[in-house]
């Protein structure tokens, strides 16, 4: 899957495609914040097909996406921006980099 950032009239959003058909996966628009700063998809779980997206905003929203259904599954607000989102390699725990140079380290379960 390929995620990117949008942005229109002042308001973010974000796409998701499927790189191997070209589908088009998710289409979320009108944010507050002006851009959606990070992406990252969580760790592939072969035993469960469902997909997840982390997006992380200028106004400090995080949100997890399910992919296909486009639903969030749950919102965080954080009182900074979201710099930057990743996983460990393990898969477990979730990096939050904020705007004022802290790191909050989330565990992920499906």
């Amino acid at each position: 899957m390929l995620a990117v950032d949008t942005q229109l009239n002042a308001k973010s959003g974000i796409r998701v495609w499927d790189i191997k058909t070209g589908a088009h996966l998710l289409n979320k628009s009108g944010f507050e914040a002006y851009w959606t700063r990070a992406l990252t998809f969580a760790p592939n779980n072969k035993s469960n097909p469902i997909e997840y997206l982390f997006s992380g905003d200028e106004k400090g929203n995080l949100r997890i996406w399910k992919i296909p259904s486009g639903e969030s599954t749950i919102h965080v607000n954080y009182p900074t921006g979201i710099q930057t989102l990743a996983f460990s390699p393990n898969g477990k725990y979730l990096a939050v980099a904020l705007w004022d140079t802290t790191i909050q380290i989330l565990r992920w379960t499906r």
